[in-house]
C-alpha cells in the first residue's frame, strides 16, 4: 500500500494533520526473545534509530 493512501485513511479517520507521520515503516517480523516471545523493544531500538 502506498504512503499517500495510508495517509489519507489517516485524514479520514479524523487524525490531525501535525500528528501524521513522516514515515511509515512495516517490519516483516519483530525481534522477540527466545522463550516467551516477547518483543525485544531494544532490537526495535537498533533496528529503527536514525544512525
Amino acid at each position: 500500500m502506498r504512503m499517500h493512501i495510508r495517509l489519507s485513511f489517516l485524514r479520514a479517520a479524523g487524525l490531525s494533520v501535525h500528528k501524521l507521520p513522516e514515515r511509515l515503516e512495516v517490519p516483516d517480523g519483530l525481534p522477540r526473545d527466545g522463550t516467551l516471545r516477547k518483543v525485544l523493544k531494544y532490537g526495535l531500538r537498533e533496528r529503527f534509530s536514525p544512525s
